[in-house]
Formats: C-alpha cells, structure tokens, sequence
C-alpha cells in the first residue's frame, strides 16, 4: 500500500478514492445530503482531471477524440431531452449544474470520461479490435444501469412516468459502440492501470449507493 502511494499515479488515485468514500458517507448518512449532491458535478471534473493527468499518451489524437465524445454525447442527451428520439423520455434536473440547452454540461465530459476508463479495461483484456469495441461499449451500458437508480434517487434527471425504459439502454449500448469505434480507431488505447482503477471506483461508488 505504502509503496503504492509514492507512485504519483497512485498518490492520485488514492485521492480520487478518498473523495469518493466522503462522497458515499455524505449522501448515506450525513445531514447534508443536498450539499453532497451539488457537488456531483465538481466529482466528476475533478475525476477528469486526475483521469488528464495520468494520462501518459498526451496526443493530439487523445484530445479531438474527447471533443468529438463531448459532442456526440451532448448531441445525443440533447435528442434525448427534448424529442425521445434517444434514451426515452426524461428531463435533466438542476443538480449537475450548468445547461446548455437543458443537458448540464458535465454530461458530455462524463461521456468521455465513460468512455476511456471502458476502453482501458478492453484493451488490457482483449487482442481483438472489435472484441474491445464490443466490451468497451457494453461496459458503458453496465455502468449506466447501475447508475440510474442513483442519479433517479438523487435527482439529477428525472424520466417520465418513473420508468427507466429498456429502449434506453439498447441508445446506451448504440452511442457507446460509436464513441469506441471513434477511440479505437485514433489508436488511443494505452496501457494504464489508472484508467481502469477510475472506472471501478466510480462503479463501486454507484454499487454501495445502491446497496445502502
């Protein structure tokens, strides 16, 4: 443990890993729980950041694949939101912060951060380019459905009629094929633990918040 923490990459996942059990304390038990929610958004981006900063494949490649990630994933909420054209019929409440056009921002850099942290762990299991595609981009989908019940509980988006329709997950799995197909092929897949201990973490945090 020791030795892993005087790696700087392990010094910043420690941190990420302490931020996220206050996280899980102060939403279960704490009288604050609101305020811990607002800061769901200033979770995420400090994820992001510590996902930039161990990074080791600082491309420009790396960079445009989360531009296009932003986009497509804010295009896609944006249908969502207001046609059901994807995902199904829900409205962004105002607990993730700053909109544009009704999709809080930070959901676009939640898609790129989704994305990287699923491509991460394929890559490091798989040889085959559309073997890591596939489990990349079903990764995405698992992580969504264990999401859900949370962000409902918690207020960030709200679906119409209380049901989380299947035809949301089926767009989840579609737009995360597209997003891993754009990450593969800009050959952005490296070999970097961090990446994948980020996903765990943020799948662990959605997992005891369910179980709690």
């Amino acid at each position: 443990m020791s030795t892993w923490i005087k790696d700087k990459q392990g010094r910043w996942i420690f941190l990420l890993i302490v931020f996220y059990t206050i996280g899980v304390l102060g939403i279960s038990f704490s009288p604050w729980k609101s305020l811990f929610l607002n800061l769901s958004s200033f979770n995420l981006l400090l994820t992001f950041a510590i996902l930039l900063i161990t990074r080791k494949k600082q491309t420009l490649n790396f960079y445009l694949f989360i531009l296009l990630a932003f986009i497509i994933g804010m295009g896609s909420e944006w249908l969502g939101v207001h046609f059901g054209w994807l995902f199904g019929n829900y409205t962004y409440q105002n607990t993730l912060g700053i909109k544009l056009f009704e999709v809080p921002l930070i959901i676009g850099v939640n898609w790129g951060l989704l994305a990287i942290t699923s491509a991460e762990i394929a890559q490091f299991l798989f040889r085959n380019t559309y073997l890591k595609i596939s489990i990349a981009a079903l990764l995405m989908t698992v992580f969504d459905y264990f999401l859900e019940p949370v962000a409902i509980e918690s207020h960030f988006w709200q679906w119409k009629g209380d049901t989380i329709p299947l035809f949301n997950y089926i767009c989840w799995l579609m737009v995360s094929l597209v997003l891993q197909w754009i990450y593969f092929n800009l050959k952005n897949e490296e070999n970097n633990a961090s990446h994948r201990q980020i996903y765990f973490i943020m799948l662990m945090f959605f997992l005891i918040l369910n179980a709690i």
